[in-house]
């Protein structure tokens, strides 16, 4: 015969699957039909679920971890459909102050969380007062940085060494380090971690024009791609001393070929590299050359056909540096075309 005992159920209960997927984002709310000075004619219970949405657009901020950054946001088009005509603006997080500039734009102003956390939230556009009428949704994500700021020389290379603790690194065996502007800041791809002290990159940094730019450098435990650290490199170059000036008059829409000599001013012969600090302008045909004692070489220099809407004029650092670094000379190449 069958078996009315009871059993235990091995599955999961409703509840719990419906309190699984609402997540702590959910809300109740109570509704209740009254009548006038007499009783609850009906009670019902409201449970609002948060569905994921569609983001129309993402946007990422990397900023130095702790400052206070200001951003604007363009709004988006309202319907036609809209009767205010107007749009509404609502955000997510509590920790961003949201200001309206004009009819077109508003402003966020929030803290830059500390490296390497990331502050995230939603800005989403209404289309009414009652916010009913959805128009977008916007997923902004602002990344902090651990800011070291680096002051050289035009065409000069400094190296560092970026150190991580046990306490960033955790469990890691190995890091990998990646760099958002290779040319600006050469990073050693990848390094063992020593328990005990942690984990430690070489970088190389340089500068090819003058002025500030920056690098973003992210420490990434390749086995489970989990981000270790992320630091911001802040390069400020000054101009470089400038040993020989070259006049140099070219054609426009007309590449040229030209040659520069140098000489070797030591006692041993040596291999010299050479680069230009603006390659879209001036092609280095000869990158490498080896010079015997006070011997000398030409440099070959392809100059670029520039089209007539161009400046007439522009600047160019030409560097040569010895394999030892010992010898470093700059000369500008100034380019007039005609």
């Amino acid at each position: 015969g069958l078996n009315a005992t009871p059993q235990q159920a091995s599955g999961v209960r409703l509840a719990e699957v419906a309190a699984s997927v609402a997540g702590p984002g959910s809300r109740d709310f109570l509704v209740e039909v009254v009548l006038h000075q007499g009783p609850v004619l009906r009670r019902v219970e409201v449970s609002v679920v948060p569905q994921p949405s569609v983001v129309d657009r993402k946007i990422r901020y990397f900023e130095a971890e702790g400052a206070a950054v200001e951003k604007v946001m363009a709004l988006p088009p309202v319907p036609q459909s809209s009767s205010s005509g107007s749009c509404y603006v609502y955000c997510t997080s509590r920790n961003v102050h949201v200001q309206r500039r004009d009819q077109e734009e508003v402003s966020l102003r929030f803290m830059a969380p500390q490296s390497p956390a990331v502050l995230q939230f939603f800005v989403v556009f209404y289309g009414d007062a009652h916010f009913s009428n959805l128009v977008a949704v916007q997923l902004v994500e602002v990344q902090g940085l651990r800011t070291e700021k680096i002051r050289i020389v035009v065409g000069q290379g400094i190296e560092r060494s970026i150190c991580l603790a046990p306490a960033e690194v955790l469990d890691a065996g190995t890091v990998r380090l990646h760099s958002s502007n290779p040319e600006a800041v050469q990073v050693q791809p990848t390094a063992e971690v020593d328990p005990r002290y942690g984990v430690k990159f070489n970088i190389l940094i340089t500068s090819m024009q003058v002025g500030t730019k920056s690098c973003r450098l992210h420490a990434v435990d390749p086995a489970v791609r989990r981000l270790v650290a992320a630091m911001l490199i802040v390069i400020a170059a000054d101009p470089p001393e400038i040993k020989m000036v070259h006049n140099i008059s070219l054609p426009v829409l007309t590449a040229v070929r030209k040659r520069l000599l140098y000489k070797n001013e030591a006692v041993r012969p040596l291999k010299y590299t050479v680069r230009c600090s603006e390659p879209a302008l001036v092609s280095v045909q000869s990158p490498e050359l080896v010079i015997n004692s006070l011997d000398t070489r030409t440099i070959e220099l392809l100059f670029h056909a520039v089209p007539a809407t161009l400046s007439y004029s522009a600047e160019v650092f030409l560097f040569i540096t010895s394999d030892d670094r010992v010898i470093s000379e700059t000369r500008l190449l100034q380019l007039s075309y005609t």
